[in-house]
């Protein structure tokens, strides 16, 4: 089968180029396609990634449509097929790779494609939460990741270097974290549910009997992500149901009952 990219004209919607990639036969989820993974741009190049049973492909194109680089990553075995996106830091391109298989969290350079780090993780269930930088005043900055296996995870960007981590998850983590004054917000769920909500401090030098702020386990979003404003945390839920904390206390503002189903 084949994969596309469009390059279309921002005013006026016409497609200026496409370029297609081959990959093979892979299952998914009913609720996943084939282009979850979001492209990202650092206003020069745009980067992508593909997969499938045998491979993780991360590819970059110029914006003429031109290939610069595209490095395999290896095998990709995957209960419902590719979800996660990568991200920009610098001149790398951090590409999450936990899976089924032999995972990882990998940096490439974003120039030449050449692998800059990679940090070894546990294998088990596969995550779609696309990673994050955040910033503290004392720490600097951190990349933090997730999966049910690995639980939340702080490196440092530039070498991938553990800061610190948390327990593994009870479930599968679907949504992206969010993150509001020094505090990291992570979901995670199964069966079309959100199962379990935990808030954590990212100061690196917090010890982990004290990172913990507050957990949750009821009226919480699977696949959703949440949203952070003006010291409040928002639960858009799978079913349908809107819920609003209080931060930093997790404190149950109001709730309410929206209309339809949700991803």
């Amino acid at each position: 089968s084949e994969r596309f990219v469009h390059c279309l004209d921002a005013d006026s919607g016409k497609e200026r180029w496409q370029v297609s990639t081959k990959v093979n036969s892979s299952k998914k989820h009913q609720k996943n396609s084939w282009a979850s993974s979001t492209p990202v741009t650092d206003g020069s190049r745009v980067y992508v990634l593909f997969a499938d049973d045998a491979s993780l492909m991360a590819v970059a194109w110029d914006f003429s449509g031109n290939e610069v680089w595209r490095r395999d990553l290896g095998s990709y075995e995957s209960e419902h097929g590719l979800g996660a996106s990568p991200i920009l830091y610098d001149q790398l391109l951090i590409v999450p790779n936990e899976q089924v298989g032999p995972s990882s969290l990998i940096a490439l350079n974003a120039e030449t494609g050449e692998v800059a780090w990679k940090t070894e993780r546990l294998p088990g269930t596969t995550s779609y939460a696309t990673p994050m930088v955040v910033s503290g005043s004392q720490s600097g900055e951190q990349l933090i990741y997730l999966s049910e296996s690995n639980g939340v995870t702080s490196v440092e960007p530039f070498t991938g270097k553990l800061n610190w981590q948390s327990k593994s998850f009870p479930s599968r983590t679907v949504a992206s974290p969010v993150e509001s004054d020094g505090l990291i917000f992570v979901t995670s769920g199964g069966g079309g549910t959100g199962k379990y909500l935990v808030a954590l401090q990212s100061d690196p030098t917090v010890s982990d009997e004290t990172r913990t702020v507050f957990e949750r386990k009821t009226t919480l979003p699977y696949v959703p992500c949440m949203i952070v404003r003006d010291q409040r945390l928002f639960l858009w839920g799978d079913k349908g149901i809107l819920v609003c904390l209080e931060i930093p206390t997790g404190k149950e503002l109001w709730t309410e009952r929206i209309e339809g189903g949700f991803s």
